[in-house]
């Protein structure tokens, strides 16, 4: 081979090890890149999470304050032990409603053996 030639040769050599070495580059800063991308997202969500978290513990928090709050006072401790043990006071009743039977439930027609047999013929 000429000297030329040799030129050539390595020219080549040198210029496809500078283009994978620059495709090698490319794609380590592409996954890279790709994985922090990804890491934000999930970042995102787990902050979004977090802050519907706070937001609902914040309700409870005032929840309980207004049920503790109720509690200070005697007739609030009155009707937590009522409705907690289904209590009452002496001398007081319960009453019990009852729904009444609907007219059609309480007598059905054609519940006799007639009725079954002329059934058949309608």
């Amino acid at each position: 081979m000429t000297p030329l030639q040799w030129k050539r040769l390595f020219f080549r050599i040198v210029l496809w090890g500078v283009i994978l070495l620059l495709v090698f580059f490319l794609y380590v800063l592409g996954s890279t890149t790709w994985r922090v991308f990804t890491k934000g997202q999930e970042a995102e969500e787990l902050r979004e999470g977090a802050e519907q978290n706070v937001t609902e513990l914040h309700e409870r928090k005032v929840a309980i304050e207004e049920a503790l709050r109720k509690l200070d006072t005697p007739r609030g401790i009155e009707e937590e032990v009522r409705k907690r043990y289904e209590l009452g006071l002496p001398g007081e009743e319960q009453i019990v409603l009852v729904a009444p039977k609907p007219a059609e439930e309480a007598k059905s027609p054609g519940s006799g053996f007639f009725d079954f047999l002329f059934g058949w013929f309608r």
